[in-house]
């Protein structure tokens, strides 16, 4: 293809009347655009009459080129021109119980840009599958209406139960109280799939300072797509809500439920999923963690406190797991107090030399880089009570500015009127001379003006730069704390 062949016009609908574009004979509704039929479908030239000219007669009617997308345009070249033949073409457009049921859609002019999807969303794509996969559109229009009534799942954050006093209520797979799902993800995806005999309410008590999570929660942590690993903080809860929804859709798909049920029996006998840096977790949560608990100011020995679930992934089962195996869950929640304590190895280099040390069992290598680590964080956040004390310095001095900038205006804004009162009082009393009058009024005047240009608005300047400088330090120690980290 020439350098200078015309190119595609994209995805984007345009209107018919002013793009040309070429239709399947067999199959109108598959359209391309004049430059992909010249640069595609001419120079084979055994497929050309397969394909015509589309003459609308509707103004406002649009098209898109199905030649922008990857998958048409590569069955065209590696199956239809080979075989020449449209056919795979054809079968790449399917035809589906449904296929009835949708018909184009005429958007209003201020409707355009306005729209979006209604199969965007994941649940919906599910529905409408389920939808087809039983040839009963109503599946999916009464999972749409659902949505509204049921909300969204919390996610891998979960939420502190404290806040569900008007929430409804969760459920959980019988016999394993611990595999708890929202209530939204028990409508759009463990009823939709037909799994409800198997789950019942959650019924027992609200516990202030527990976390509930929903274990069907969306599988949103990157590279989270593998039932077989959950060694990734980040995704540990995902990986667990993977393996029991591809159980719910085997159960669907075969009507053989016994694998939700060995699921469900494998995640209870797990920790809490780490939540990193993202929540911090009181007493009342029932947590339990575990490390090392060293002497201070020892550089070869060291204190770091990790959650059940990192302890059970990084460490136990290695050679020297006992070097990080105290009990230290009475130690992490008198640490954080009321706000509560987060895990210690929310990066993945700490699980990295967590893991190695309790591997190899060189304990100062990682005390030595932990406590230069602590050491690095600590000076990063000594910085913090200076910028917020600097901050509440320059909002006092923004305050003074503004107050000093509102009498400069009002006195600017009388002034004027004091010089047109002595020039009144000039005209009112003839041809100016000083055996008449005084020249005070208007020199009193002119100096009212004067004194308003000079009222000084700049204050706070210093402060301004103060408060950069302390940002600039700041950032150096932050950004040698995340080499370290």
């Amino acid at each position: 293809m020439s350098s200078h062949a015309p190119t595609c016009i994209g995805k984007d609908a345009r209107l018919t009347k002013y793009t040309q574009f070429f239709v399947l004979k067999a199959d109108p509704s598959f359209s391309i655009c004049a430059p992909c039929y010249r640069n595609h479908v001419s120079p084979g030239r055994s497929l050309v009459y397969e394909f015509e000219l589309y003459r609308s007669t509707d103004p406002s009617e649009e098209s898109a080129c199905n030649f922008a997308y990857p998958a048409p345009l590569a069955i065209f070249h590696r199956q239809c021109t080979p075989m020449g033949t449209v056919q795979p073409l054809l079968d790449f457009v399917p035809n589906t119980s449904l296929e009835a049921e949708f018909v184009p859609a005429r958007l209003a002019p201020d409707q355009i840009g306005k729209v979006t999807c209604d199969l965007a969303h994941d649940y919906s794509k599910l529905a409408m599958e389920v939808a087809v996969r039983r040839g009963n559109e109503g599946i999916w229009r009464e999972c749409m209406k659902t949505t509204a009534n049921v909300g969204v799942c919390p996610g891998p954050k979960g939420i502190d139960e404290r806040e569900m006093r008007a929430m409804p209520g969760w459920y959980h797979v019988s016999g394993f109280e611990n595999v708890q799902v929202c209530v939204s993800c028990y409508w759009l995806k463990v009823q939709l799939y037909g799994g409800g005999h198997l789950f019942k309410p959650l019924t027992r008590p609200l516990v202030p300072g527990v976390i509930r999570k929903c274990s069907l929660s969306e599988c949103n942590a990157a590279g989270v797509c593998s039932i077989d690993t959950g060694n990734d903080s980040s995704g540990t809860l995902s990986w667990r809500a993977r393996r029991l929804f591809n159980a719910l859709r085997a159960g669907y798909e075969t009507n053989q439920w016994a694998s939700v049920l060995e699921v469900a029996r494998q995640i209870v006998q797990e920790p809490p999923p780490c939540e990193g840096q993202s929540r911090a977790f009181t007493r009342a949560s029932g947590r339990k963690w575990f490390g090392c608990q060293g002497s201070s100011g020892s550089s070869n020995d060291c204190t770091i406190i990790v959650c059940e679930d990192c302890h059970w992934r990084l460490v136990r089962g290695r050679p020297h797991a006992a070097l990080f195996s105290y009990d230290l869950t009475e130690a992490a929640y008198i640490t954080g107090g009321s706000s509560g304590f987060k895990c210690q190895t929310y990066t993945h280099r700490t699980q990295q030399r967590l893991q190695a040390a309790a591997e190899t069992g060189d304990f100062q290598s990682f005390a030595c880089w932990w406590n230069k680590r602590d050491e690095l964080r600590k000076k990063r956040d000594a910085w913090i009570p200076l910028i917020q004390a600097e901050q509440m310095k320059q909002s006092a001095a923004d305050s003074q500015r503004i107050q000093q900038a509102r009498l400069r205006m009002n006195a600017q804004r009388n002034a004027p009127s004091r010089i047109g009162a002595t020039g009144l009082v000039d005209l009112a009393m003839g041809e100016p001379g000083v055996r008449w009058r005084s020249s005070s009024g208007r020199t009193e005047a002119q100096q009212s003006w004067q004194d308003a240009r000079n009222i000084p608005i700049q204050v706070g300047g210093a402060q301004s730069w103060e408060l950069q400088r302390l940002y600039r330090l700041a950032k150096a120690d932050e950004d040698a704390f995340l080499l370290m980290e």
